[in-house]
């Protein structure tokens, strides 16, 4: 749904090798009463994505170019996660309706719900929060807040996530294993990114469950191999069977 309602809009987005706070006042440089460029998402801490009106963001990169900053135009003709989205979003909320919480499926073994860190807010979000329209409404709107939710796992708090530390401090669980789901390993370098930049995360190991050009079938039981080797129990059976 969200998909074809914002195939009616226009715009594009650019990838920016800078940081949040110091590509905004470039923005305003091409910005104009009428129209603005919107940061879209913040990737890591040195690296976001621009969302808005192509001829904005052809003047951007002509400033970026005298700056001799890396930046590269999305193949995309749509400026997702800006005010742009607007009309989209609220088409969206009008023909999605009223949403329903999904119940854990208890024949996969796992005893408790899952943890989702919204790139919305940040932040662990609930099943009453993801059950409200308005909240995928507003994610269209809003920028993603991929280097937020990543920093969160590693922020001391009282939500438990990861497996047990030997420590006794606020948060006295560690996650040291992440694995991306997906065709690609496309947030590698802004995860890695991430990972420098936080002191608690400096042993953290990155694994994907599949990459572009390599044989996905091989490149799947490889990470599975090393996941073992790390101590997660792997069930190789269905795993070999692939």
């Amino acid at each position: 749904q969200a998909s074809e309602a914002s195939q009616k809009l226009s715009g594009g987005m650019m990838a920016v090798a800078m940081a949040a706070s110091d590509i905004r006042p470039l923005l305003k440089l091409v910005s104009t009463p009428q129209s603005s460029l919107t940061v879209a998402c913040i990737n890591s801490p040195v690296s976001v994505t621009i969302s808005g009106d192509t001829s904005q963001l052809d003047q951007l990169a002509v400033v970026l170019e005298q700056r001799r900053i890396f930046h590269r135009r999305l193949r995309v003709d749509v400026a997702y996660h800006s005010p742009i989205m607007g009309s989209a979003s609220m088409e969206y909320k009008r023909d999605v309706g009223v949403l329903e919480p999904g119940a854990v499926d208890q024949s996969t073994g796992v005893d408790a719900e899952p943890i989702m860190i919204s790139s919305v807010t940040g932040k662990v979000v609930d099943a009453i929060t993801l059950s409200q329209v308005e909240y995928w409404a507003q994610n269209m709107m809003q920028p993603v807040l991929f280097a937020d939710a990543m920093s969160y796992i590693w922020t001391p708090g009282d939500v438990t996530i990861g497996k047990a530390s030997s420590t006794n401090t606020p948060n006295s669980h560690v996650v040291d294993l992440l694995v991306e789901i997906g065709p690609h390993s496309a947030l590698e370098s802004p995860i890695r990114e991430i990972i420098k930049a936080h002191s608690a995360a400096t042993t953290v190991q990155y694994y994907s469950a599949m990459k572009r050009n390599a044989s996905a079938h091989k490149h799947f039981l490889a990470t599975l191999g090393r996941l073992s080797c790390h101590g997660i129990k792997i069930n190789f059976e269905p795993a070999n069977a692939i």
